[in-house]
């Protein structure tokens, strides 16, 4: 895998593909071994780069990661465009990865042409971080399973530095990630998620929410599937985002 240097550390990331730049923004205990899926489609017509944030996949670990965790992803994600030299970047981000990539659009809007966030929210309760930090501590063979392959032998020590992050935001009361700001957001944005999602927190209200504060964003919801969309209603997700990007990318090129 390539890498660079952010932060006195090593981000690592997987590329394919040609063309236009397309970052692929992973959720919080994933990694971009987790989207090869995904790679593999969009390097048919893209450059497509995938990051390991930093304590994540195969990049340099933190024995502690800070509560502004997803704000440090949006910068080390903006030295990553620019390193690749090939920007601005179609941004998709799936979960965690959703909230990094609207506020790359909002916080460095030249180094992106269009957001696709996915299976994400703003509001998240403190109730319902404490509920999905319990639900790790027994973890299923199945999840244990993505873990390991996302991100090798010391996953536990991944997933628990995660866990302590929410944990102290949960102590900090209900959170709110953008408090406003996407209305500050200029460039198409798409919002999709499953009405079915047991994982984010009311997403059949909080997506239409934000979808009404981004001039001209599109809101794409499926009554199937769970979290994240782009894993549980693959055909139905990527359908959409082709369709979005032809609308906002291909014609615009034309």
């Amino acid at each position: 895998m390539p890498q660079f240097t952010v932060r006195d550390m090593t981000m690592h990331y997987r590329e394919a593909g040609e063309g236009p730049l397309l970052l692929i923004l992973p959720g919080n205990t994933s990694s971009s071994a987790m989207h090869a899926r995904e790679i593999e489609y969009f390097a048919q017509h893209y450059r497509l780069v995938c990051p390991d944030y930093l304590g994540t996949g195969k990049s340099s670990r933190m024995s502690e990661w800070p509560l502004d965790w997803w704000q440090r992803n949006v910068e080390d994600a903006a030295a990553l465009i620019e390193h690749l030299d090939s920007g601005p970047a179609i941004v998709i981000g799936s979960s965690g990865g959703g909230l990094v990539a609207l506020t790359l659009a909002i916080d460095f809007a030249g180094l992106v042409r269009c957001v696709i966030a996915e299976s994400c929210v703003t509001r998240y309760s403190a109730e319902r971080l404490d509920e999905m930090v319990r639900h790790r501590q027994e973890p299923s063979p199945e999840l244990v399973g993505f873990w390991s392959m996302a991100h090798g032998a010391d996953w536990r020590d991944v997933v628990e530095a995660d866990t302590a992050m929410m944990r102290k935001l949960a102590e900090q009361g209900d959170q709110d990630y953008f408090a406003g700001r996407l209305k500050e957001i200029r460039c198409p944005v798409l919002l999709a998620g499953s009405l079915l999602d047991t994982t984010v927190h009311q997403i059949a209200t909080q997506l239409p929410e934000m979808a009404a504060q981004i001039p001209g964003a599109e809101l794409y919801l499926v009554n199937d599937g769970e979290h994240p969309l782009i894993w549980t209603k693959p055909v139905a997700f990527l359908t959409a985002v082709q369709s979005f990007l032809v609308r906002n990318i291909v014609e615009e090129s034309q």
